[in-house]
């Protein structure tokens, strides 16, 4: 992982608060894969 994503994964820490779980976990699903490739 780039520190970039990190930092990214931090600004948004407070929306995924707000967000439902399974929201999230789909949200990193999609993250890893576009990460992956």
């Amino acid at each position: 992982m780039s520190s970039s994503f990190i930092i990214f994964v931090l600004r948004s820490h407070n929306a995924f608060n707000k967000m439902p779980k399974r929201k999230i976990k789909q949200l990193f699903c999609m993250l890893i894969v576009i990460y992956c490739k």
